[in-house]
């Protein structure tokens, strides 16, 4: 179906609404028989789903004493979860999909013709939802995935605290260090004088002290 001449009529749009109703017939049924085979398989999940959840309850309530019995009633619990995302996900989208295919079949009016394919392409959006809902999924039903994700959050915070508080901290010594430096005055004749007489002092009055020690 994808190498056909037929889907490739509008290169510049992926699912463009085409009419079947003089050629690709044959696509159009095969699109039917798809429909059908979905159906069936998701009626074949929800009996396997019923009877894996009929068998944890009947396990954990008729051997209460087992190490996991309580663990098996969740998991009974838990297993729904799953049928049901995929129930919201798929479902809408093959239930729709004979009304759009009989749309196909038949000569239509272009209004009804825009409501179809504005249709089909809300319950598209319905299938590629279920990509965001599984690490849902994963994140509810997984301790180990929860686990993990928890470890990384909290290190990731871990890391970004301690990043700013070592900014913070330079920042403070920095502050403290220009504190402490002592302002500079500018050196004329007269200081240099001053200080000049004064050092010669100082030293006259040590080697003075240092010989009456002597």
């Amino acid at each position: 179906m994808v190498a056909t001449k037929e889907d490739k009529e509008f290169n510049n749009k992926c699912f463009q609404y085409k009419q079947r109703s003089n050629n690709g017939k044959g696509k159009a049924y095969f699109n039917g028989v798809l429909v059908v085979l979905f159906w069936i398989i998701f009626l074949t999940m929800m009996v396997s789903y019923a009877r894996v959840a009929a068998q944890l309850l009947k396990v954990s309530r008729d051997k209460p004493d087992l190490p996991n019995a309580q663990r098996y009633q969740r998991t009974a619990k838990k297993s729904f979860f799953v049928l049901f995302l995929f129930t919201i996900c798929f479902g809408p989208y093959h239930a729709f999909r004979p009304i759009y295919i009989m749309s196909q079949l038949n000569n239509i009016s272009c209004d009804y013709m825009r409501l179809m394919d504005q249709s089909n392409e809300v319950m598209l959006l319905f299938s590629a939802f279920n990509s965001c809902l599984d690490p849902v999924m994963y994140f509810l039903l997984s301790g180990s995935v929860r686990k993990t994700a928890f470890n990384t959050i909290g290190h990731g915070l871990s890391s970004r605290l301690m990043s700013v508080n070592n900014a913070t901290s330079n920042s403070s010594i920095m502050d403290t260090r220009r504190a402490s430096v002592p302002c500079a005055f500018p050196v004329n004749d007269s200081n240099t004088r001053s200080s000049g007489i004064l050092y010669s002092t100082m030293r006259k009055t040590s080697l003075v002290a240092s010989t009456g020690h002597k």
